[in-house]
């Protein structure tokens, strides 16, 4: 056990993570329980529960004769009632539209509570989130430097902030 961490837990951490970050896309399998068991050198019972609890979470299936399916990707799934502010809005029959006010790299954040979490550079990105057409929120966001990230490369009008800094390699297992 590592951290207080048991062990089946760990090993599907790993697993979940190599699914965030597409080694195990959706719609593909992940190894065997045998290829597992050799992967984490431990018993099938540990890991008929590492892949019991992924299947619990949401991210993957169990096919019965051909292994388990990765079906989502997606951090918050069917455990979590928690759904996106977009989810949320669209569903209740709104059309939402997010813009992009500002991204920038700050060396040494200046403003209270950002310059004690921080010890480098952040990524701030500032955006704004309309409603039928009008002004409806704004939200300034400060996350650990985000390397290769500009308003020219950058779609968060599709995708979430969770997408994005999976897209750039920044892991986000738990929250």
């Amino acid at each position: 056990m590592k951290n207080n961490i048991i062990l089946y837990q760990e090993i599907s951490l790993e697993i979940k993570k190599k699914i965030l970050n597409g080694s195990y896309p959706v719609g593909s399998y992940i190894p065997s329980e045998p290829e597992l068991e050799k992967m984490f050198h431990v018993s099938k019972v540990t890991i008929r529960q590492a892949v019991s609890l992924l299947a619990a979470e949401g991210y993957v299936e169990k096919r019965r004769g051909k292994g388990t399916l990765v079906v989502s990707n997606q951090l918050f799934n069917k455990l979590s009632k928690a759904k996106s502010f977009s989810k949320i809005v669209e569903e209740s029959g709104f059309s939402i539209e997010k813009k992009i006010l500002s991204i920038e790299t700050i060396a040494n954040p200046e403003i209270d509570g950002i310059k004690q979490a921080f010890d480098s550079e952040v990524t701030y990105i500032e955006r704004m989130y309309f409603l039928d057409d009008i002004p409806y929120i704004i939200y300034r966001h400060y996350i650990r430097k985000v390397n290769e990230i500009s308003s020219r490369n950058l779609n968060l009008d599709h995708i979430s902030l969770y997408q994005l800094l999976k897209e750039n390699h920044q892991i986000v297992a738990f929250f």
